[in-house]
Protein backbone atom coordinates (compact mmCIF):
# COMPACT_ATOMS: atom_id res chain seq x y z
CA UNK A 1 0.00 0.00 0.00
CA UNK A 2 3.37 2.30 0.81
CA UNK A 3 4.57 1.88 -2.74
CA UNK A 4 1.16 2.65 -4.44
CA UNK A 5 0.82 5.74 -2.43
CA UNK A 6 3.88 6.51 -3.18
CA UNK A 7 3.72 6.27 -7.20
CA UNK A 8 0.13 8.16 -6.69
CA UNK A 9 2.05 11.03 -5.76
CA UNK A 10 4.59 10.95 -8.48
CA UNK A 11 1.80 10.65 -11.16
CA UNK A 12 0.23 13.57 -9.56
CA UNK A 13 3.14 16.03 -9.69
CA UNK A 14 4.16 14.75 -13.09
CA UNK A 15 0.84 15.05 -14.36
CA UNK A 16 0.62 18.88 -13.34
CA UNK A 17 4.02 19.42 -14.51
CA UNK A 18 2.86 18.09 -18.22
CA UNK A 19 0.31 20.31 -18.11
CA UNK A 20 2.10 23.43 -17.05
CA UNK A 21 4.14 22.75 -20.52
CA UNK A 22 1.30 21.60 -22.67
CA UNK A 23 -0.50 24.65 -22.46
CA UNK A 24 2.35 25.93 -24.56
CA UNK A 25 1.57 23.55 -27.39
CA UNK A 26 -1.80 24.31 -28.85
CA UNK A 27 -1.52 25.01 -32.72
CA UNK A 28 0.22 21.21 -32.56
CA UNK A 29 -3.07 19.79 -30.64
CA UNK A 30 -5.04 21.36 -33.41
CA UNK A 31 -3.11 19.68 -36.13
CA UNK A 32 -3.10 16.51 -34.07
CA UNK A 33 -7.44 16.97 -34.08
CA UNK A 34 -7.59 17.44 -37.24
CA UNK A 35 -5.01 14.80 -38.89
CA UNK A 36 -7.21 12.46 -36.26
CA UNK A 37 -10.30 13.22 -38.36
CA UNK A 38 -9.17 12.89 -41.47
CA UNK A 39 -7.36 9.11 -40.72
CA UNK A 40 -10.67 8.32 -38.66
CA UNK A 41 -13.35 9.77 -42.15
CA UNK A 42 -10.53 7.99 -44.03
CA UNK A 43 -11.39 4.81 -42.01
CA UNK A 44 -15.00 5.17 -42.39
CA UNK A 45 -14.44 5.50 -46.35
CA UNK A 46 -12.09 2.15 -46.61
CA UNK A 47 -15.63 0.45 -44.97
CA UNK A 48 -18.05 1.55 -46.91
CA UNK A 49 -16.12 0.67 -50.04
CA UNK A 50 -15.54 -3.02 -47.93
CA UNK A 51 -19.65 -2.80 -47.77
CA UNK A 52 -20.21 -2.13 -51.16
CA UNK A 53 -18.18 -5.16 -52.02
CA UNK A 54 -14.97 -3.35 -53.38
CA UNK A 55 -11.77 -3.94 -51.71
CA UNK A 56 -9.18 -2.61 -54.50
CA UNK A 57 -10.51 0.69 -55.62
CA UNK A 58 -8.79 3.98 -53.60
CA UNK A 59 -10.16 5.94 -51.26
CA UNK A 60 -8.84 9.29 -52.34
CA UNK A 61 -7.26 12.07 -50.07
CA UNK A 62 -9.59 13.72 -47.16
CA UNK A 63 -10.23 17.38 -48.25
CA UNK A 64 -10.95 20.17 -45.40
CA UNK A 65 -13.47 22.24 -47.17
CA UNK A 66 -13.35 24.79 -43.90
CA UNK A 67 -13.16 24.50 -40.21
CA UNK A 68 -15.74 22.01 -39.27
CA UNK A 69 -16.41 20.26 -42.81
CA UNK A 70 -14.38 17.03 -44.17
CA UNK A 71 -15.15 15.80 -47.44
CA UNK A 72 -14.42 12.34 -48.42
CA UNK A 73 -14.10 11.23 -52.24
CA UNK A 74 -13.32 7.94 -54.11
CA UNK A 75 -11.95 6.81 -56.76
CA UNK A 76 -14.40 4.53 -58.15
CA UNK A 77 -18.10 4.51 -58.23
CA UNK A 78 -20.42 2.46 -55.89
CA UNK A 79 -23.48 2.06 -54.41
CA UNK A 80 -24.82 2.07 -50.51
CA UNK A 81 -27.50 1.15 -48.03
CA UNK A 82 -28.74 4.68 -46.19
CA UNK A 83 -28.94 2.18 -43.34
CA UNK A 84 -24.99 1.01 -43.45
CA UNK A 85 -23.43 4.73 -43.84
CA UNK A 86 -25.43 5.56 -41.13
CA UNK A 87 -24.58 2.38 -38.92
CA UNK A 88 -20.85 3.03 -40.26
CA UNK A 89 -20.35 6.73 -39.53
CA UNK A 90 -21.75 6.67 -36.32
CA UNK A 91 -19.76 3.61 -34.73
CA UNK A 92 -16.18 5.11 -36.20
CA UNK A 93 -17.10 8.22 -34.87
CA UNK A 94 -17.82 7.38 -31.72
CA UNK A 95 -14.99 4.68 -31.45
CA UNK A 96 -12.72 7.69 -32.09
CA UNK A 97 -13.93 10.10 -29.40
CA UNK A 98 -14.58 12.53 -32.28
CA UNK A 99 -17.76 15.51 -31.86
CA UNK A 100 -21.01 13.59 -31.53
CA UNK A 101 -22.78 16.45 -33.55
CA UNK A 102 -22.46 16.41 -37.16
CA UNK A 103 -24.28 16.39 -40.55
CA UNK A 104 -23.47 13.54 -43.26
CA UNK A 105 -24.36 14.84 -46.99
CA UNK A 106 -23.85 12.63 -49.96
CA UNK A 107 -23.36 13.88 -53.20
CA UNK A 108 -23.26 13.11 -56.71
CA UNK A 109 -20.25 13.97 -57.73
CA UNK A 110 -21.38 15.13 -61.67
CA UNK A 111 -24.62 16.90 -60.67
CA UNK A 112 -23.14 17.77 -57.46
CA UNK A 113 -26.49 17.17 -56.08
CA UNK A 114 -27.06 16.15 -52.36
CA UNK A 115 -28.26 12.41 -52.91
CA UNK A 116 -28.86 11.68 -49.47
CA UNK A 117 -27.96 12.99 -45.46
CA UNK A 118 -28.65 12.75 -42.07
CA UNK A 119 -27.94 14.49 -38.82
CA UNK A 120 -26.60 13.06 -35.52
CA UNK A 121 -27.07 15.09 -32.41
CA UNK A 122 -26.86 14.83 -28.82
CA UNK A 123 -28.64 17.94 -27.60
CA UNK A 124 -31.36 17.81 -30.78
CA UNK A 125 -33.08 15.19 -32.60
CA UNK A 126 -31.77 12.92 -34.78
CA UNK A 127 -32.85 12.88 -38.64
CA UNK A 128 -32.29 9.55 -40.62
CA UNK A 129 -34.70 9.38 -43.35
CA UNK A 130 -34.80 7.16 -46.27
CA UNK A 131 -33.87 3.51 -45.09
CA UNK A 132 -33.68 0.74 -46.75
CA UNK A 133 -33.58 2.09 -49.64
CA UNK A 134 -30.50 1.27 -51.51
CA UNK A 135 -29.03 4.12 -53.44
CA UNK A 136 -28.16 3.23 -57.30
CA UNK A 137 -24.04 2.77 -58.07
CA UNK A 138 -22.77 6.32 -58.80
CA UNK A 139 -19.31 9.23 -58.48
CA UNK A 140 -20.36 10.02 -54.43
CA UNK A 141 -18.35 11.87 -52.65
CA UNK A 142 -19.53 11.93 -48.42
CA UNK A 143 -19.39 15.66 -46.46
CA UNK A 144 -19.00 15.69 -42.78
CA UNK A 145 -19.82 18.30 -40.99
CA UNK A 146 -19.41 18.61 -37.58
CA UNK A 147 -21.69 21.00 -35.25
CA UNK A 148 -18.77 23.28 -32.98
CA UNK A 149 -15.93 21.78 -34.20
CA UNK A 150 -14.04 24.28 -33.25
CA UNK A 151 -15.16 24.74 -29.43
CA UNK A 152 -14.68 20.76 -29.60
CA UNK A 153 -10.91 21.53 -30.37
CA UNK A 154 -10.39 24.28 -27.95
CA UNK A 155 -12.15 21.75 -25.20
CA UNK A 156 -9.34 18.76 -26.04
CA UNK A 157 -6.24 21.16 -25.83
CA UNK A 158 -3.93 20.78 -23.21
CA UNK A 159 -6.66 21.48 -20.23
CA UNK A 160 -7.47 18.06 -20.35
CA UNK A 161 -4.38 17.61 -18.51
CA UNK A 162 -5.39 19.57 -15.61
CA UNK A 163 -8.36 17.41 -15.11
CA UNK A 164 -6.40 14.17 -14.88
CA UNK A 165 -3.79 16.35 -12.72
CA UNK A 166 -6.85 16.33 -9.95
CA UNK A 167 -8.11 12.87 -11.02
CA UNK A 168 -4.62 12.18 -9.87
CA UNK A 169 -5.08 14.29 -6.65
CA UNK A 170 -8.21 12.52 -5.90
CA UNK A 171 -6.27 8.73 -6.62
CA UNK A 172 -4.02 10.10 -4.06
CA UNK A 173 -6.32 11.28 -1.72
CA UNK A 174 -8.47 7.52 -1.84
CA UNK A 175 -5.25 5.81 -1.95
CA UNK A 176 -4.58 7.72 1.55
CA UNK A 177 -7.85 6.99 2.96
CA UNK A 178 -7.93 3.28 1.91
CA UNK A 179 -4.03 3.05 3.60
CA UNK A 180 -5.38 4.62 6.54
CA UNK A 181 -8.31 2.61 7.33
CA UNK A 182 -7.56 -0.80 5.60
CA UNK A 183 -10.47 -1.12 3.49
CA UNK A 184 -10.47 -3.87 0.62
CA UNK A 185 -10.77 -2.66 -2.47
CA UNK A 186 -14.49 -2.07 -4.44
CA UNK A 187 -15.53 -5.69 -6.00
CA UNK A 188 -15.28 -5.55 -9.84
CA UNK A 189 -18.92 -5.40 -11.44
CA UNK A 190 -19.68 -8.35 -14.03
CA UNK A 191 -19.10 -7.97 -17.33
CA UNK A 192 -22.71 -7.22 -19.38
CA UNK A 193 -23.61 -10.64 -21.12
CA UNK A 194 -22.58 -11.11 -24.86
CA UNK A 195 -23.58 -13.84 -27.28
CA UNK A 196 -21.59 -14.16 -30.55
CA UNK A 197 -23.99 -14.97 -32.99
CA UNK A 198 -21.98 -15.73 -37.10
CA UNK A 199 -20.07 -12.62 -37.07
CA UNK A 200 -21.99 -10.13 -34.53
CA UNK A 201 -22.12 -9.71 -31.01
CA UNK A 202 -25.46 -9.40 -29.16
CA UNK A 203 -25.07 -7.81 -26.25
CA UNK A 204 -28.76 -8.45 -24.88
CA UNK A 205 -28.90 -5.46 -21.96
CA UNK A 206 -27.98 -2.83 -24.42
CA UNK A 207 -30.17 -3.91 -27.13
CA UNK A 208 -27.18 -3.90 -29.69
CA UNK A 209 -26.14 -6.17 -32.60
CA UNK A 210 -22.15 -5.29 -33.25
CA UNK A 211 -19.13 -6.11 -35.40
CA UNK A 212 -16.16 -4.40 -36.95
CA UNK A 213 -18.24 -3.29 -39.69
CA UNK A 214 -22.09 -1.85 -37.92
CA UNK A 215 -23.33 -1.46 -34.70
CA UNK A 216 -27.30 -2.28 -34.99
CA UNK A 217 -29.98 -1.03 -32.48
CA UNK A 218 -33.00 -3.45 -31.43
CA UNK A 219 -36.22 -2.45 -30.24
CA UNK A 220 -37.30 -4.09 -27.17
CA UNK A 221 -39.25 -6.77 -28.52
CA UNK A 222 -36.57 -7.62 -31.02
CA UNK A 223 -34.16 -8.05 -28.54
CA UNK A 224 -36.59 -10.31 -26.75
CA UNK A 225 -37.06 -12.67 -29.54
CA UNK A 226 -33.73 -12.35 -30.46
CA UNK A 227 -32.46 -13.82 -26.64
CA UNK A 228 -35.15 -16.38 -26.83
CA UNK A 229 -33.55 -17.83 -30.65
CA UNK A 230 -29.49 -17.10 -29.29
CA UNK A 231 -30.46 -19.10 -26.54
CA UNK A 232 -31.71 -22.53 -29.15
CA UNK A 233 -29.77 -22.19 -32.24
CA UNK A 234 -30.92 -24.24 -34.86
CA UNK A 235 -33.61 -25.29 -33.13
CA UNK A 236 -37.81 -24.88 -33.95
CA UNK A 237 -38.99 -22.36 -31.68
CA UNK A 238 -42.76 -22.38 -31.25
CA UNK A 239 -45.13 -19.37 -32.79
CA UNK A 240 -47.00 -19.84 -29.28
CA UNK A 241 -43.94 -19.69 -27.31
CA UNK A 242 -42.61 -16.95 -28.55
CA UNK A 243 -46.14 -14.95 -28.43
CA UNK A 244 -46.50 -15.98 -24.68
CA UNK A 245 -42.37 -15.31 -23.85
CA UNK A 246 -43.01 -11.50 -25.69
CA UNK A 247 -46.38 -10.26 -25.96
CA UNK A 248 -48.30 -11.93 -22.55
CA UNK A 249 -47.70 -8.78 -20.71
CA UNK A 250 -49.35 -6.48 -23.14
CA UNK A 251 -52.74 -8.52 -22.97
CA UNK A 252 -53.34 -8.44 -26.48
CA UNK A 253 -51.49 -9.66 -29.02
CA UNK A 254 -51.55 -11.58 -32.65
CA UNK A 255 -50.34 -13.80 -35.14
CA UNK A 256 -49.42 -10.49 -37.36
CA UNK A 257 -47.72 -8.92 -34.51
CA UNK A 258 -44.75 -11.52 -34.63
CA UNK A 259 -44.41 -12.04 -38.14
CA UNK A 260 -44.09 -8.30 -38.38
CA UNK A 261 -41.14 -8.00 -35.59
CA UNK A 262 -39.31 -11.20 -37.32
CA UNK A 263 -39.54 -9.42 -40.66
CA UNK A 264 -37.84 -6.77 -39.14
CA UNK A 265 -34.98 -9.10 -37.21
CA UNK A 266 -34.78 -10.56 -40.23
CA UNK A 267 -33.89 -7.24 -42.26
CA UNK A 268 -31.25 -6.51 -39.51
CA UNK A 269 -29.83 -9.89 -39.40
CA UNK A 270 -29.29 -9.73 -43.60
CA UNK A 271 -25.71 -8.28 -43.92
CA UNK A 272 -24.69 -11.50 -42.35
CA UNK A 273 -25.01 -15.09 -44.40
CA UNK A 274 -24.11 -17.25 -42.00
CA UNK A 275 -27.60 -15.95 -40.07
CA UNK A 276 -31.02 -16.94 -41.31
CA UNK A 277 -34.36 -16.62 -39.54
CA UNK A 278 -36.31 -19.67 -41.40
CA UNK A 279 -40.05 -19.88 -40.93
CA UNK A 280 -41.69 -23.57 -40.44
CA UNK A 281 -45.09 -23.09 -41.63
CA UNK A 282 -47.91 -22.91 -39.12
CA UNK A 283 -45.40 -24.09 -36.82
CA UNK A 284 -42.61 -21.50 -35.87
CA UNK A 285 -39.58 -20.27 -36.53
CA UNK A 286 -36.01 -21.62 -36.32
CA UNK A 287 -32.44 -18.88 -36.19
CA UNK A 288 -30.24 -21.43 -38.40
CA UNK A 289 -26.51 -20.50 -38.22
CA UNK A 290 -23.48 -22.22 -40.13
CA UNK A 291 -21.05 -23.96 -38.14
Amino acid sequence: MKYIFSIAIILSISTLLLSTVAVYDTDDRTKFLETRASLVIRKIGHSLLLHAGDSSSRVLPIKRLDESTFQLTFQSPFSFMPDSLVSIVRSHLAEHNLPADYVVQVVESVSQDVVYGFAIGTNQAEIVPCKGRVQPRGHYTVQIAFTNFEAYNRSTKPYFLFVLALASLGTVAFVGQAWAKQKKPPTTPKDQPTVFLGSYQFNEEQGVLSNDIETITLSTKETKLLRIFAAEPNRLIERDRLLKDVWEDEGVFTGRSLDVFISKLRKKLRNDTSLRLTNVHSKGYILEIDK
